[in-house]
């Protein structure tokens, strides 16, 4: 009962064997083809039921991640494109091959760098928008939305982030996101140190 070394491990080298008795609950953590006894490993893991695996906020909470991640590449796009809306030629008669290419040529160019600002539509040709701008998505709004939903899964006050928060909200921090992982540690490490 004297720990020699502590060592961290990640978690895509560690499978869990449980058994399959609902009531007493065991299991052995594989790590590299060993076989480890529970209390030989330190486990933290978030809204667990078993003891030993957790719901993670990535899992729990995929929507709102991906709504951010989308939004994040969707405003990529609009800044490598010159925030240029998307849309369709319409044509009142064929187009001949030579025109055709020519047109696809002005419009990537258009799209591909801000240099090329303009596009001539001649002989019936006429744009028509397909895409709305991002001040009509609200684009801004949204990403402040997003950005607060998100601190809310961590319990993290805005303000915090932004350099503003009160001593009320800095103690409020402490209290819900800090004080709760700390005391998980410690809670792991009374169970598998201490005989």
């Amino acid at each position: 009962n004297k720990f020699k070394s502590l060592h961290y491990v990640d978690y895509r080298n560690v499978a869990i064997n449980k058994n399959a008795d609902p009531i007493f609950k065991s299991y052995e953590i594989l790590c590299n083809a060993q076989t480890y006894r529970d209390f030989e490993f330190l486990k933290l893991t978030r809204k667990t039921k078993d003891g030993v695996t957790g719901i993670g906020i990535v899992n729990e909470s995929q929507q709102i991640l991906s709504v951010a991640y989308n939004s994040l590449l969707y405003e990529n796009v609009l800044v490598k494109t010159g925030g240029n809306k998307k849309g369709f030629v319409k044509s009142v008669k064929k187009l001949s091959q030579e025109a055709l290419e020519k047109l696809k040529e002005a419009w990537n160019k258009l799209y591909a760098n801000n240099t090329e600002n303009v596009v001539i539509l001649n002989d019936g040709l006429d744009f028509k928008e397909a895409s709305n701008t991002s001040v009509e998505m609200q684009l801004n709004e949204n990403k402040k939305t997003n950005a607060t939903e998100i601190c809310k899964l961590f319990n993290i006050s805005p303000n915090i982030l932004e350099g503003k928060a009160t001593e009320d909200e800095y103690n409020n921090f402490i209290k819900i996101a800090i004080l709760p992982i700390l005391y998980a540690f410690q809670t792991a490490l009374n169970k598998d140190l201490l005989l």
